[in-house]
This record gives C-alpha cells, sequence and structure tokens, in this order.
C-alpha cells in the first residue's frame, strides 16, 4: 500500500460550550490566582435568565451583568483535593452579590483563553446562587469543589448586581482571593492550561526529507509549555519547545522500502541540545495541492513513532533514540 510521511524534530529549550453571554460581559483573568481588587461594569445592561448551562438559571428573573472566569489544572503529581477560593464584595451602600460556577473541562487542554468563551462539553460539578449581599463567597464557603487529578477546570464568578447599589462609587469592586487545591497552594503545573499549537514562528518547513546540513535555532523564542499535543511529547505539562522542522516523504512500493532512518546532531553549546523528534503517518493523500508549508496540521494523522528522551548533545534521530521505524507499506 502507498503510504506518505512525516516526520517532526521538535528542538526543545529544555532550561479553556459557547458563550450564551454578551462580549463585553466576559472577562478572563488567567490561570487561578489572586487577583486582588477587580472592578466590575456596572454601566452594562443585566441580562435576564441567568447564566445558560448552570444552576444560576432557575428563575427567568435572575440576572447578571459579567463573568470573570479563571481556570486550572490539577496535576496528579499534586496538590490535589477539594478547590477553595474566596470572592468579597468590597464596597457599595447596598453590596454586591457574588455568585459562581464551576466546569470540569476534561482532561484536553484549552485551546483559547479569550472571550468568548466556549463550553461545549464542559461538565457543571459545582454552582452557587446564593444571595450572599456583602458577604464572601466561594468554592469552600457556599459550596464544596471536589476535582479530580489529570482534569482541567473553569471557575465563573458571576456578577449578580440586582438589588446592590455601589454608590458612592460607579462601579462595585470585588476581591479574588487566594486559590488552593486540598489546603496547598496552586504551583506551576496547575497553569499548563493551552494546547501547544505550531505558531509561525516556531514551524520551519524544510521539505523534503534529505541532508539538510546544518541548521540554526531561534534561541530568541518563548518556549511553549505541555509538549507537542497529539504525541508522546504532552505527557508532562511542564515539558517545552520552541521549533518544530519538518520533513516530508513517500514510500514508493517501488523501493526503496524498508526502516527508515536519519540522525540529527547537536553541534554547539556549553549546555548542548537535546532533540527529540515524532513521526506520523499521513496516509495515501498527499497534502492538500502538494502544499508543504507553515502552520503544519496534523489533523488526520497517526503517530506512528515518538521520541522525548533527553539526549542533551547526542546524536537524536529514527533508528537512534528508539528501534528504526517499521514503514513496510
Amino acid at each position: 500500500m502507498k503510504r506518505i510521511f512525516t516526520f517532526l524534530l521538535a528542538l526543545f529549550c529544555l532550561s479553556v460550550a459557547k458563550s450564551f453571554s454578551q462580549a463585553d460581559s466576559c472577562v478572563v483573568l488567567g490561570c487561578a490566582a489572586n487577583y486582588g481588587t477587580q472592578t466590575t461594569n456596572n454601566a452594562l445592561t443585566p441580562l435576564f435568565g441567568g447564566f445558560p448551562g448552570s444552576c444560576y438559571q432557575a428563575s427567568p428573573l435572575q440576572t447578571y451583568t459579567q463573568i470573570f472566569w479563571q481556570f486550572f489544572f490539577v496535576d496528579p503529581g499534586g496538590p490535589t483535593g477539594n478547590y477553595t477560593q474566596t470572592f468579597t464584595p468590597t464596597n457599595g451602600t447596598t453590596p454586591l452579590d457574588i455568585d459562581w460556577v464551576a466546569y470540569d473541562i476534561g482532561t484536553t487542554r484549552l485551546s483559547s483563553l479569550t472571550c468568548p468563551i466556549d463550553r461545549t462539553g464542559w461538565t457543571e460539578v459545582q454552582c452557587s446562587g446564593a444571595g450572599t449581599f456583602g458577604d464572601p463567597a466561594g468554592p469552600g464557603i457556599n459550596g464544596i469543589l471536589p476535582t479530580t487529578a489529570g482534569h482541567y477546570y473553569a471557575i465563573g464568578i458571576i456578577i449578580n448586581p440586582s438589588g446592590a447599589d455601589p454608590a458612592p462609587d460607579a462601579n462595585f469592586t470585588f476581591t479574588v482571593g487566594d486559590p488552593a487545591l486540598g489546603g496547598s497552594p496552586l504551583v506551576a503545573a496547575n497553569c499548563a492550561l493551552l494546547q501547544s499549537p505550531t505558531p509561525a514562528d516556531s514551524c520551519v518547513v524544510l521539505g523534503c526529507a534529505g541532508n539538510f546540513g546544518t541548521q540554526t535555532t531561534d534561541n530568541g523564542l518563548t518556549p511553549l509549555f505541555g509538549g507537542f499535543p497529539g504525541s508522546c511529547y504532552q505527557a508532562s505539562p511542564l515539558q517545552t519547545y520552541t521549533q518544530i522542522f519538518w520533513q516530508f516523504f513517500y514510500v514508493d512500493p517501488t523501493g526503496p522500502t524498508g526502516n527508515y532512518t536519519q540522525t540529527f546532531t547537536p553541534t554547539n553549546g556549553t549546555t548542548p541540545l537535546d532533540i527529540d523528534w515524532n513521526a506520523y503517518d499521513i496516509g495515501t493523500t498527499a497534502p492538500p495541492n502538494g502544499t508543504l508549508s507553515c502552520p503544519v496540521d496534523i489533523s488526520g494523522w497517526t503517530e506512528v513513532q515518538c521520541s522525548g528522551a533527553g539526549t542533551f548533545g547526542d546524536p537524536a534521530g529514527p533508528g537512534i533514540s528508539l528501534l528504526p521505524l517499521e514503514i513496510l507499506h
């Protein structure tokens, strides 16, 4: 059977349902953290009916003006356990009622942390619509938020201005306190949230597999966390890469056939480079219009071999890092 294969060579500097609210009601804070004092926009028109897909739509008279979003990942390596955090209104003649909702996103990283928030496929795990006018609210105060290791979560802080008055101020303020898992502070691994696509500046297409001699990396690029999606090199949220150099080749049934081998060798550095690589079977269809350009879309491809071995300074590649890739189709 005819097969077309592609190899990716990843060079590493080892060194979040559709939005059902208006765009200006959505505020993304980012990874769960202490964000201190936040100011609401009290000029927004309240949205009636509560927030769809949550306990906060029980009454058609429920309103909200804004939702402030946070996200976090529960790393199996810890900390784990119930999630706790406090949201505290800080001003107003008639203090603000803060409600909240939490979603289990599952085990797949988020593709974006921007508004509007797409909640498709998320599962509500806790929600509070309690009237807390002026009182602190949040997971651990008016609701328990259990978590599952290896899952991603979203917390929506719902601003309900109904019956409240920020006077003499024009807008309400509230504080977002320290988050914790099982009573322990969050760590860097809890913030490894996004998928690691291949941004244009991290993607380099060399072309048909060949001897390309010496290649120079761009060490000024910001490392992308979480490894490369759809490969063995996403095992840890702390894995990073800066660039991926792509090669492609076709296995002609008339030959040559057999195991594919190639060597990638770091050539300089006080602390030598770690080179990892991945191989995909594209199938029997060539890239559209013969296009070999960035960004590279791996949709529909099948990973057939991958090496994330720490080779610092040592040669790597098919036939070296792992057993030769069998290309016998």
